[in-house]
């Protein structure tokens, strides 16, 4: 009998095949205009968080370009999910077996608390609340170097006992 963890790891891959087959692929550009986003800007790093989804799926390497020439394009590191070459790292959570719990998923329109871009002075907070007793908030921050760090917290404000499992991914669909 597969384990809890892999019953979650099964359901979370349904999920995202799912969202994925639905998607008709567009430019980089188009797919980067397709939702709301917050910039994100570093001495390393530039690019965006999509709200849709939550998830951190533009990002160039500011100092490093496709070739020794300063004036070839940067290194794209991460694009969005109808890109040509997606790449992305996505979050989320798990409910446990049998429950019915309204959860943030792929598609699901987070909303910035507060404004601006994030930086190494500043972090961003994306916050969705279910309106089932469930409210989500991830923050986001970032380093000098190339280094992200993501809180994520759930409060609930209902009456019942809810059991989540956090998990995180790197996809190249």
């Amino acid at each position: 009998m597969p384990s809890r963890f892999a019953i979650a790891w099964l359901n979370v891959a349904s999920l995202l095949s799912a969202s994925l087959a639905a998607a008709e692929p567009m430019t980089r550009d188009a797919a980067l205009a397709a939702s709301h986003r917050i910039a994100i800007d570093s001495p390393t790093l530039r690019g965006s968080i999509s709200l849709n989804g939550g998830r951190i799926d533009d990002l160039v390497l500011a100092r490093y370009h496709e070739t020794v020439n300063p004036l070839s394009p940067v290194i794209v590191l991460l694009s969005p999910q109808r890109s040509p070459q997606p790449y992305y790292a996505e979050f989320g959570w798990v409910a446990a077996d049998g429950s019915n719990v309204n959860l943030p998923g792929p598609d699901t329109e987070w909303r910035q608390e507060g404004s601006g871009k994030l930086r190494i002075d500043r972090s961003v907070t994306l916050v969705y609340d279910n309106t089932e007793g469930l409210v989500f908030r991830r923050t986001i921050s970032i380093d000098d170097k190339y280094l992200f760090a993501i809180k994520d917290e759930v409060k609930n404000v209902g009456t019942v006992p809810v059991t989540l499992s956090a998990y995180a991914l790197v996809s190249r669909p």
